[in-house]
């Protein structure tokens, strides 16, 4: 008995089944049913012409069935469809459904549709308008791809995903992007060789948007970003802002870029080819930057840029950070960096460098700038490798603030190729000119001279406990002893002052 109920069972679910799959031809148009009372449009052949009006239900053998989806490709290639209606009872519109369907020049999303299939709309040439409705949360891959006439798009509240190749050669001109945006995939905009304008209404929630890569982000082709209508000519980002991401502002037309003091980190590719920045300064509150995802062939982060001051909460300046800055002719490094990577500064254009005191390791970071005559390295760098200052044929000095010269490790060869240490003076501890001269590799500089302290020691800006730390441990011939405040009041008066600095001096010159 209940081997037979069983039997039942299938056969009951077997007819649902069938029913579900049954197809029909009503009014024009072919239908498969996909429930108990829904239906859905299939393509036909010969294919769909004129005016369509997908009706909101359709009545066959004496059921009357809702049309709650549009098949995948049901309409693809009809190219002498002229028009579309839609209606409320719809729920989903297939991949590829109106593809090629090259005369149809608007189309209005029905409100109750919550998705879309990839290229549902591409290649609809004629297509100049879409109103989409607020349960859309994605724009599908490849949605418009080829709307060669699609000229505006406003995307609504709900939609948090760009997918890739969705307005892709298409002839947008503007594209408004919600704040509900997140993520915005792979050439999502490629080919959109007219776009001016991206406007949008919250610059927090733009600095949040994932760009997958660099021609992702519509202003690369844009340039023009609009904040509630203004364009952002001064690009401020807002307090509460912790992180930059990949691509955030690649190719603004902005004049200066202003931090919050709340950013922690920054992917310097946030700023490729923003060519009318002139000077940067980031906040001492960013403890990292990064620059993982430079295209070949893309400019560098500020390109143009003339001025550049980093913050006292970097602990390292990674590779190729500010490579090819060709016009960077002023460059500030703050008191806590400890490390400069490959190539962080290739071809600047400044002429004097000064190393933070707190600097211990640098790399070939200054590799390829002509323009450099003069260099501080301070007293705590311990290690240098690659080709530091190669083919800096312009360099004229190098004052060495650290007592042993053994106490800098090399890594590598070329460290100086490039230089001609024939005339490049090499300014050193008065107590350690020797042992410089001594030295396998500092020893390469015909003309090492003892360096006449001034107040400013360790060339940082500032008069402090640093310099006469280091004026101490020069006099004492020591490598790097603490210094304390009470130790640098020379003359015991309870300040570390101007006075203490030239007491130290005379001291050590015999005055």
């Amino acid at each position: 008995m209940r081997d037979i109920f069983k039997i039942v069972l299938q056969l009951c679910a077997l007819v649902i089944s069938l029913q579900a799959n049954a197809a029909f031809v009503e009014g024009g148009f072919n239908f498969e049913v996909t429930g108990e009372a829904t239906v859905r449009v299939l393509p036909k052949w010969p294919n769909y012409a004129g005016a369509i009006d997908v009706p909101k239900t359709v009545q066959h053998d004496g059921v009357t069935y809702t049309v709650t989806a549009i098949a995948p490709q049901a309409f693809m290639n009809a190219e002498f469809v002229t028009s579309v209606k839609m209606h409320s009872t719809l729920r989903e519109i297939g991949a590829n459904a109106f593809e090629n369907c090259r005369q149809i020049q608007s189309v209005s999303i029905p409100k109750n549709v919550t998705v879309i299939g990839s290229r549902a709309f591409a290649g609809c040439t004629a297509l100049s308008s879409v109103k989409l409705n607020n349960k859309i949360t994605e724009v599908a891959n490849g949605l418009f791809d080829g709307c060669t006439s699609l000229k505006e798009v406003e995307l609504t509240q709900r939609v948090k995903r760009i997918c890739s190749y969705a307005f892709s050669k298409s002839a947008l001109e503007k594209i408004f992007i919600d704040p509900a945006v997140t993520e915005i995939e792979t050439l999502a905009f490629d080919g959109c060789s007219k776009l001016k304008v991206v406007a949008i209404s919250d610059l927090k929630a733009w600095c949040n948007i994932d760009f997958h890569s660099l021609g992702d982000n519509p202003l690369r082709v844009a340039r023009a970003l609009l904040l509630n209508g203004d364009t952002l000519r001064y690009l401020n980002i807002p307090e509460g802002v912790t992180q930059i991401k990949k691509f955030s502002f690649v190719g603004i037309n902005s004049y200066r870029v202003t931090f919050p003091s709340t950013l922690k980190t920054i992917d310097m590719s946030a700023f490729l080819e923003c060519y009318f920045v002139n000077s940067v300064v980031i906040p001492n509150s960013v403890t990292e930057i990064s620059i993982d995802n430079v295209p070949i062939g893309s400019d560098m982060p500020f390109p143009n840029a003339s001025s550049l001051v980093l913050g006292t909460g970097l602990r390292q300046i990674p590779d190729n950070a500010f490579y090819n800055c060709y016009r960077l002719t002023k460059l500030l490094l703050l008191d806590g960096v400890e490390e400069i990577g490959h190539e962080a500064f290739k071809f600047g254009r400044f002429h004097t460098l000064v190393m933070p005191s707190s600097l211990r390791t640098l790399k070939s970071s200054f590799a390829g700038c002509t323009n450099l005559k003069s260099v501080t390295l301070n007293y705590r760098l311990s290690r240098i490798e690659g080709d530091a200052f190669g083919r800096c044929a312009n360099l004229k000095e190098i004052h060495c603030l650290m007592p042993d010269p053994a106490n800098v490790v090399f890594a590598g060869i070329k460290h100086f190729e490039g230089v001609d240490t024939e005339t490049c003076v090499l300014y050193v501890p008065a107590a350690s000119v020797n042992k410089y001269k001594r030295d396998p590799i500092w020893g390469v500089f015909r003309k090492i001279l003892p360096d006449i302290p001034m107040p400013d020691v360790d060339r940082n800006g500032l008069v402090d406990v640093d310099d006469v730390n280091l004026l101490v441990n020069t006099m004492l011939q020591l490598e790097n002893t603490a210094c304390s405040h009470t130790a640098a009041d020379v003359n015991h008066n309870g300040l570390v002052d101007i006075d203490d600095i030239n007491i130290t001096i005379n001291s050590i010159l015999g005055l």
